[in-house]
């Protein structure tokens, strides 16, 4: 070999050498340094390019998936997911196809056992705040912080809880609502998050309280006043209240955390560069009232005139509270909100909140030019067992004065299914009961066409009044 040649090899070999140093650089310049980095410096990096073999994995996984329905052991789809999350995928069509399953009306919760449901939904959840967390599963983790109370199981609370800390810096919105958990009666109910199974070891055991401090040691930094004396309040008691060791430790971790982390100028930045899929939009236009939250996650945009769908299953029956008979066409002459519940829900923060703020409404209305121009509507969700003198009294119980403007019907029962589905109602069912729910309303115009829905959370009477008006005078 000449000393030409030998020239020509080396140069090809540190050309090549510099191409690969300058590759990986590159391809490390997006890495991150994970939560646990102030101990352990552990950095990683974000997955490659899927190869071949991936994207077949993410395709026969989205298949399986398709054949779930309500008739698939729930154990199977739960094992389905396990696999999913085992693997480690960042794809945003199985995280999208996995959302589409956490709505009440999903297939796969239809004719289920309640327990069944909240344990699919959950663990659905936490699998999204692993692989990656789109915009479309918001308002079920927002369902599961909103209507905190003593009646709803743990493991539903921890998972949202938990998927708050996922999702880092933008998972301070929801800060002052996992806050409001810790204080509850849930402090002595241990469960685990590891697995779907029931059972689990001393070493998997948590609880909201544990979840509450990890999530905000994740989601908050050294500006977030609140929540810093909150943890402090923790570390240095005021009173002779027990509270767990765990606790103690996990907070002392967080805060540590917290204390040492720098304000985010551009949060969203960050999360996306964490979950890819995830894009959290915030409104500018914030009524003073409400939560921020509530503003951007609790409403769908206020349809134009011109831009409306109206219902097709409007001429189902229905009865009234007073036990008369009616047509939802005729009932829906003027601009209308359709609210619903049902007399045995065992969740106050929902159905009973929801003729609440009707009641409220009802009110405010009162002393407004319009109130004639509009009307009021609460639907029951289970028309089979809902007699109108339970929908009487629960109105009357909840301060509503029911009248011909505001009222409670049930509707036939045969089509009550079909526009609950038109309406995508969040509701599902099992032989005729609720097996879970979620809490929406629907503002319908005097030509039946759907104007905007108010969703997850009521984001306030205000807002409300404002479309009322707004629709009083088109």
């Amino acid at each position: 070999m000449t000393v030409r040649h030998k020239k020509i090899i080396s140069i090809s070999i540190l050309t090549l050498l510099l191409v690969i140093v300058i590759g990986f650089r590159e391809y490390c310049s997006s890495c991150k340094i994970n939560d646990e980095a102030l101990e352990h410096t552990v950095i990683h990096c974000p997955p490659p390019v899927e190869s071949l073999s991936r994207e077949k994995e993410v395709a026969s996984f989205y298949e399986r998936l398709l054949l779930c329905d309500s008739n698939t052991n729930h154990k199977e789809i739960a094992k389905l997911v396990t696999e999913i999350r085992k693997a480690g995928i960042h794809s945003s069509k199985l995280a999208e196809l996995l959302s589409s399953m956490l709505p009440y009306q999903a297939t796969i919760y239809q004719n289920r056992d309640k327990w069944e449901v909240l344990r699919l939904r959950s663990y659905i959840l936490l699998t999204l705040g692993e692989i990656g967390f789109p915009n479309s599963a918001i308002p079920s983790l927002v369902d599961a912080l909103a209507y905190i109370d003593e009646r709803m199981k743990v493991v539903e609370l921890g998972a949202a809880i938990k998927v708050v800390g996922e999702l880092g810096a933008d998972g301070n919105l929801f800060s002052e609502s996992i806050i409001n958990a810790f204080n509850r009666v849930y402090s002595d109910e241990e469960f685990s998050l590891n697995k779907y199974e029931v059972g689990f070891s001393k070493d998997e055991a948590t609880t909201v309280q544990i979840e509450v401090v990890k999530s905000l040691g994740k989601i908050s930094n050294n500006s977030d006043y609140p929540t810093l004396t909150f943890l402090n309040s923790i570390l240095n008691p005021t009173n002779n209240f027990p509270i767990d060791e765990r606790v103690i430790v996990e907070a002392r971790r967080s805060s540590e955390k917290i204390r040492a982390r720098e304000p985010q100028k551009n949060i969203s930045a960050v999360t996306r560069k964490n979950f890819p899929f995830f894009c959290f939009e915030k409104n500018s236009h914030q009524p003073k009232d409400r939560n921020p939250i509530l503003n951007s996650l609790g409403q769908s945009n206020f349809v134009e005139l011109n831009n409306r769908i109206a219902i097709s299953n409007k001429s189902i029956s229905f009865t009234d509270h007073n036990g008369s008979p009616g047509r939802l066409e005729e009932l829906i002459d003027r601009p209308t909100l359709l609210t619903f519940f049902y007399t045995r829900c065992q969740v106050d923060m929902k159905c009973s909140s929801t003729i609440a703020y009707m009641a409220a409404l009802q009110k405010q209305l009162d002393s407004m030019s319009i109130k004639h121009q509009v009307k009021l509507i609460a639907i029951t969700l289970e028309p089979d067992h809902d007699s109108p003198d339970l929908l009487k009294r629960y109105l009357s119980d909840r301060s509503v004065n029911a009248n011909n403007n505001s009222m409670a019907i049930k509707l036939e029962i045969r089509s009550h299914y079909t526009l609950m589905k038109e309406l995508q109602i969040p509701v599902g069912y099992n032989s005729g009961w609720v097996n879970g729910h979620g809490v929406e309303a629907v503002l319908i115009d005097k030509n039946k066409g759907i104007v905007r829905k108010y969703y997850s959370l009521f984001p306030s009477n205000l807002q409300m009044l404002k479309d009322f008006s707004r629709l009083a005078s088109e």
